[in-house]
């Protein structure tokens, strides 16, 4: 079995930098949701533990070079039993369902399509634009796809609503918008940072309402992306000493 490990899976074996081999993400579907296995292989002939527990850290006492007893050093299978929030993959599409009338009123679905993320060109998130209005309040008259509009990064007036994936350890910059938004995470694991500093962590379910503050958002994932729904809605700019708080475009 070792000589098969050696034979097939030589990224186990060069793992850059320690000693150390690269770590393989398992995942098992389990009832609806996973479990998430780390998984490391090494030469080592001492029988490699079996571990429950969060992520390994690459950067732990135990795991450090020189360690007298270090486990990814002997080899070990970590499982998280982590809920994977709604077992969303990243690439997984996003459904939208758009309801409308026909000519004598009678309510129908309009559109039922799906749509992808795509990457921004900063390259630290992936965005689905899935509807905007121009104005608020928005005009039901207006049969408009709003996908088809410029919402830009965050909104130009009016009303937004986009998924946004948000790449392992990947931040974005610091941005304020006159909007209210509203954050719903979906999958994964989410930061927010204001800009003195004070972070809120997020977990799936979780809902955050942003006021008009300059923030940042952050994946503290080393491993896993993060998917979130965000509606922005047109706002007034937060006055302090009579003036306006100016916004900051990412």
């Amino acid at each position: 079995m070792r000589k098969w490990w050696r034979a097939n899976a030589p990224p186990y074996l060069d793992y850059p930098g320690f000693d150390l081999p690269k770590l393989e993400v398992v995942r098992i579907p389990f009832e609806g949701k996973e479990i998430v296995g780390y998984l490391r292989l090494t030469d080592d002939p001492r029988t490699a533990p079996l571990m429950i527990g969060p992520e390994p850290d690459d950067t732990g006492h135990r795991d450090a070079p020189g360690a007298k007893d270090s486990y990814p050093g002997r080899g070990a299978l970590t499982l998280n039993c982590k809920e994977n929030s709604m077992g969303l993959q990243h690439g997984t599409g996003i459904r939208r369902v758009v309801t409308g009338h026909t000519a004598d009123g009678a309510a129908i679905v309009a559109i039922d399509d799906r749509h992808s993320t795509a990457a921004i060109s900063r390259g630290d998130a992936e965005f689905a634009l899935i509807w905007t209005t121009p104005t608020v309040p928005a005009d039901n008259n207006d049969d408009t796809d709003g996908a088809t509009r410029d919402a830009g990064m965050t909104l130009h007036s009016g009303s937004v609503i986009r998924v946004v994936d948000i790449g392992p350890s990947e931040v974005s910059p610091m941005h304020r918008s006159n909007s209210i938004d509203y954050g719903i995470l979906l999958s994964g694991e989410l930061e927010l940072e204001l800009e003195g500093g004070t972070v809120a962590r997020m977990a799936p379910g979780d809902i955050v309402v942003q006021r008009g503050t300059n923030h940042l958002w952050r994946n503290p994932s080393r491993l896993d992306w993060c998917r979130i729904a965000f509606i922005l809605i047109e706002a007034k700019a937060v006055q302090v000493d009579g003036r306006d708080l100016p916004e900051i475009h990412p």
